[in-house]
Formats: C-alpha cells, structure tokens, sequence
C-alpha cells in the first residue's frame, strides 16, 4: 500500500471517527487539483473533501484552507460557489469539505467564466483576506 493510500485510510478513519461521515460512505478520487487531494464522499451527504498538502511550489497563491472555508461561508447563498460543510484540522492536514455540485468540468467557454467573476466581483471580500497588489513585481513580494 502506497503512502497516499494509506494517509487516504486514515483520513478516512479519522472523519468516521470524529462522526463527519459515515463508514457507508464511498471515496471517489476527483481530478484537476494541482497540490492538494480532492475526493468525492457519497454517502448520507455527497460531498467534496479537499485534504490540503504542504507544498510552497506555489507562493503567489499558496494554499489558506481556512481563508478558503471563509470565503465559502461569505459567498453561500449568492450561487457562485459550493455550499460550505466543514472545516477541519487533522493530524493529516487541513481538510475542507462542501457540498458537490453536478456538473460539468469547465473547458473552453470564457463567457461563463467571466460572468461568474463579474458576479463574485458584485460583492465586498471578507475581512481579513491577504490582498495582492495588481502589479506582478509587487505581487510576488506580498
């Protein structure tokens, strides 16, 4: 059994345990995070469970689970982001979970990628987000 399976078990253990989940619940590994572990969790509740990774590959848009579980609470109810469900600190790393949305993985179409920033953009941001400056040299030393 290969570490990441391994840490996938005992996350598993560990949200059964804590009573977030039930152990009739099936994990279904998701696509397209780029340093985190993403899986689908259908069980009473069909969920998305983000297990974030320690990574600094990326310093302009590090990972903020907690920042990001804010911003789900912030937004619930406009309908341009998943309803929040739980934020967690595990012994595996931060975990957030929200409810799955069905529907297709974006591709090709801007227009509906433009009209959900100009929806977003509709609303102030929550207090307490790290705000980049718009000028590259700037950003990259914030």
């Amino acid at each position: 059994m290969d570490s990441h399976c391994k840490k996938n078990n005992q996350l598993q253990n560990y949200l059964i345990k804590q009573g977030v989940i039930s152990k009739q619940t099936t994990w279904h590994t998701q696509t397209g995070g780029q340093t985190n572990k993403v899986w689908r969790l259908v069980g009473e509740k069909d969920l998305i469970c983000k297990l974030y990774l320690e990574t600094k590959t990326n310093p302009l848009f590090n990972n903020a689970p907690e920042a990001e579980y804010r911003c789900l609470l912030w937004l619930e109810g406009s309908d341009v982001s998943p309803k929040p469900y739980k934020y967690l600190k595990t012994p595996f790393g931060e975990v957030l979970l929200y409810y799955y949305i069905k529907g297709q993985t974006w591709s090709h179409d801007l227009d509906i990628v433009s009209e959900l920033l100009n929806r977003i953009h509709k609303h102030n941001f929550p207090e307490g987000l790290r705000v980049l400056s718009n000028i590259p040299t700037e950003a990259l030393t914030n």
